[in-house]
């Protein structure tokens, strides 16, 4: 059997594709698997580098941001203050009886609405047990310009939240006096720690009593 026989030139060859090889495979299953290795990591860093400068910048504004808090906190009692945490039928017929002793316009009629739920609220999808209701009581009246403005200045500035929806006025061009309607929202807080103060009749005010108890109140649902 012959011997197979290479040529020095054939033997540099092989020797250099094996140096390719050897070198096509570090880099394939080494230098390509290091590399990508990299670019995750890096991107890793690049993620955890941006989360630090955010708590580096909130711990740098620590103070501030707790006094903020603690500000808003505030702002939120002296809101919930505003807010009763009911509303009772008989303080709407009160509230009427003084608005028309502090404007001098006569109310000839009210109409006071069921409350609705109109807010829950929730913190992360958990509901905190705090609900927001409102009730609708509207009022006819009779009574000039003046009286008007000092009836809208009233409902405004009571001590519970009521807000005014809306007014429709028609006036007596010879007279000059206004009728109309006027419709307005009182709002309470159920589960919010608000408190609830009726108001107190004075034994014996004058006009205070009538002699059919149901008067002009028309109660809808």
């Amino acid at each position: 059997m012959k011997a197979l026989q290479i040529s020095k030139r054939d033997i540099k060859l092989l020797l250099f594709l094996g140096c390719v090889l050897v070198l096509a495979g570090s880099y394939f299953f080494g230098y390509k698997h290091y590399g990508e290795k990299r670019e995750a990591e890096e991107a890793q860093i690049k993620i955890l580098q941006e989360k630090y400068d955010d708590l580096n910048s909130k711990n740098v504004n620590r103070e501030k941001y707790i006094k903020e808090t603690e500000e808003n906190e505030k702002k939120i009692e002296e809101l919930k203050g505003s807010y009763p945490s009911t509303v009772a039928v008989e303080n709407e017929i009160y509230f009427t009886k003084l608005l028309q002793e502090h404007t001098k316009a006569v109310v000839t009629q009210m109409t006071y609405t069921e409350p609705e739920s109109f807010y829950v609220d929730n913190e992360a999808g958990v509901t905190t047990g705090i609900k927001g209701y409102k009730a609708v009581s509207t009022i006819s009246f009779e009574s000039d310009y003046t009286s008007l403005k000092k009836a809208i200045q009233y409902i405004q500035s009571a001590k519970y939240r009521r807000v005014i929806e809306s007014i429709n006025i028609s006036v007596d061009r010879t007279t000059g006096k206004l009728s109309g309607s006027m419709a307005y929202n009182d709002y309470y807080l159920e589960g919010a720690g608000c408190k609830y103060e009726p108001d107190t009749i004075p034994a014996g005010a004058s006009g205070a009593g009538v002699s059919n108890i149901f008067g002009n109140l028309v109660k809808s649902k």
